[in-house]
């Protein structure tokens, strides 16, 4: 029966950092290579928690635990030790010659009882630039160093996409024979928190990128409060190892856990350039002078490239309060004019759980956001007052959300000219007047239900159009849409050579202007 009171696994990562070559291994004018050793805090607090039972007096139980660290220089051996605190430990090899070939071995002691050790593996040459020494640590039992079990990882992504703030990992332990080890293991059991020890690190190219991975039982999540300096294909690695020697089942027995050295996997990752926000309990939307002091502030006032921005969670801000934060996104300098824009700004708003206050939005709360390309609504939205989306002149798409019951009057979408299609939800029953003027290329309008009736008023007659949506007035026959006729000279005219979403189209994209000969009609769908 093989003992496990102090068996426990870890893959050390260690940096190189190096300067120029000198004549010598190490080099007195101090323009050599440095090899830094560090061991990090968890690592020291997984092995104090193996040496103490109660787990509660880390420094107590760290007291006379040493590293010692050999650092072979072209075979010459060179020693340095230092305790062991509960911050880790940190040994650094100064001015080594850049060439020479370098391996490491490591044991960690207390009380001169051996409790890990390991070593680098074959010699590797220094060269200039950024270089890793892997030290693989095997805890020991009874002073022996033990091998354990042979298992290799499955990773899986269990989101569809890595974001900059988002992404999540879920892992199986393989055996020989291809069966799950962590199959049966009750992760809600309190017994099995700490079950697996799991160390993440992320790479791009050459240079190991900082950030703070949140891991709990068998899965490894990007907390959304720290984002990612940069987006691309990225290497994210894993470093598993067993935490306990005993695990609750789905049985709620204690059984043995499998014992096994480290193990290591390496995914890529394709890291998108998007952002998502929980803004539950956040003040992101509350201003001083719109000096908007958030995570999210700051992201939309340093935006560079195309960015799709996620916001989900229950905010009592209105429409107009949620914009003028959203707004910061918006290049200083542009114009409705510019045909171009340095970056485009996507915006996914249908995660939010909103209150009374969001049911509807301001006039004009997001007009001149000109690099605004894409909008999906929530579903608590029901009203889109005037000129919301006015001037949004590259807005490619808009998504409405199933609560959406009216797109009121007066140039809700003006000047949207890259709007190419709209898709309208059932619920949608009223188009205000000039809803779409000034968007010269929508060409299609989609009905998710084409069942209904449509029927238009002159926009003077707004008393008798709000009593149609709020259903107290049914629409007379007189008003449906295939009668409308401005008058000789005057635009809008019903085309009965076109089809009904043909006339929609043209009639919404005109208001009341007795200077160009226009009148604004309102239009409103009964369904039966």
């Amino acid at each position: 029966m093989k003992k496990f009171s102090f068996l426990l696994s870890v893959i050390l990562v260690f940096c190189l950092a190096f300067v120029t070559s000198c004549s010598s291994f190490f080099n007195s004018n101090k323009s050599g290579a440095t090899v830094s050793f560090r061991l990090n805090q968890d690592v020291v607090k997984a092995l104090a928690s193996k040496v103490s039972s109660s787990r509660a007096d880390i420094p107590a139980e760290l007291e006379g635990t040493m590293l010692y660290v050999t650092l072979y220089v072209n075979s010459k051996p060179f020693t340095q030790e230092t305790p062991l605190t509960e911050e880790g430990a940190f040994i650094t090899f100064e001015n080594i010659v850049v060439g020479s070939e370098v391996s490491a071995s490591v044991e960690v002691k207390k009380d001169s009882e051996l409790l890990a050790a390991g070593t680098s593996g074959p010699a590797v040459p220094v060269k200039k630039g950024e270089n890793l020494l892997s030290v693989t640590l095997r805890y020991a039992a009874d002073g022996q160093i033990f091998f354990g079990d042979h298992v290799t990882i499955q990773l899986a992504s269990a989101s569809d996409e890595t974001w900059l703030n988002k992404g999540e990992w879920t892992l199986k332990l393989l055996d020989d024979e291809g069966n799950d080890i962590l199959a049966d293991v009750d992760w809600d059991a309190e017994e099995n928190q700490g079950l697996l020890y799991i160390q993440p690190t992320l790479r791009k190219g050459h240079t190991q990128i900082s950030y703070y991975f949140e891991t709990k039982n068998n899965t490894v999540t990007m907390n959304e409060d720290y984002i990612l300096p940069q987006s691309g294909t990225m290497e994210l690695t894993l470093i598993v190892q067993p935490g306990y020697d005993v695990y609750k089942n789905k049985a709620g027995k204690l059984v043995p856990f499998p014992q096994f050295e480290p193990v290591i996997t390496t995914a890529e990752i394709n890291v998108l350039n998007n952002y998502c926000f929980n803004v539950t309990g956040h003040d992101y939307f509350n201003s001083n002078g719109n000096n908007y002091d958030s995570k999210l502030h700051d992201v939309l006032t340093s935006l560079s490239e195309d960015t799709l921005i996620k916001l989900y969670g229950t905010t009592d801000a209105s429409f107009n309060t949620v914009f003028g934060a959203l707004l910061a996104g918006r290049p200083a300098g542009l114009s409705s004019v510019d045909e171009t824009i340095p970056y485009e700004v996507s915006l996914d708003l249908s995660g939010l759980d909103t209150t009374d206050s969001f049911k509807s939005t301001d006039s004009y709360c997001s007009q001149d956001y000109y690099n605004l390309v894409s909008v999906v609504l929530p579903d608590t939205l029901e009203s889109i007052n005037s000129g919301t989306f006015q001037a949004c002149t590259h807005l490619k798409n808009i998504i409405f959300g199933s609560g959406l019951t009216t797109i009121g009057s007066s140039n809700v979408f003006k000047d949207c000219r890259a709007l190419t299609s709209v898709t309208l939800p059932r619920n949608v029953v009223a188009l205000g007047a000039g809803a779409f003027y000034g968007c010269n290329n929508l060409t299609e309008l989609i009905l998710e239900d084409t069942s209904g009736k449509w029927y238009a008023i002159e926009d003077s007659n707004g008393s008798t159009w709000n009593s149609w949506i709020a259903g107290t007035v049914v629409p007379e026959e007189n008003y449906v849409i295939e009668n409308v006729d401005a008058g000789e000279g005057y635009n809008p005219k019903y085309d009965t050579e076109k089809s009904l979403v043909e006339n929609i189209i043209n009639i919404a994209k005109y208001y009341t202007d007795s200077a160009n000969n226009t009148k604004g009609y309102m239009l409103y769908c009964k369904y039966e």
